[in-house]
């Protein structure tokens, strides 16, 4: 179990480490997987075009 949080504390300093313009990138393609969800609930979103 602890390797696990060790892992997670890693790939989070990765993550944290990473350019705004990388970080944005990420926040776009997770923003694409959610619309299909957020559509099928009837909820409106919208994917930012950068």
């Amino acid at each position: 179990m602890e390797k696990m949080f060790q892992a997670k504390r890693r790939r989070r300093k990765e993550l944290a480490n990473l350019p705004i313009e990388q970080k944005v990138s990420i926040l776009i393609e997770l923003q694409r997987l959610a619309v299909p969800i957020f559509r099928a609930r009837n909820l409106k979103r919208k994917v930012w075009e950068i």
